[in-house]
């Protein structure tokens, strides 16, 4: 029988967002009424992911 693996950590991975959340978190980044540090806190995204939505959704996105 096999143990049951418990995870290193208590963080949800592979979090799904809808591309309306992600448009209005950088929307609101852009504005300055959060910082990257302050939306990665609240929101539990990570840095890199955040930078990816950010020049995907950001004002400068092709």
């Amino acid at each position: 029988m096999r143990k049951k693996v418990e995870p290193i950590e208590n963080k949800t991975i592979n979090k799904l967002y809808k591309d309306s959340f992600k448009r209005k978190l950088v929307e609101r980044i852009e504005a300055g009424f959060l910082t990257n540090k302050e939306a990665r806190l609240r929101y539990g995204v990570c840095n890199s992911v955040l930078k990816y939505w950010i020049c995907i959704y950001g004002k400068d996105a092709q």
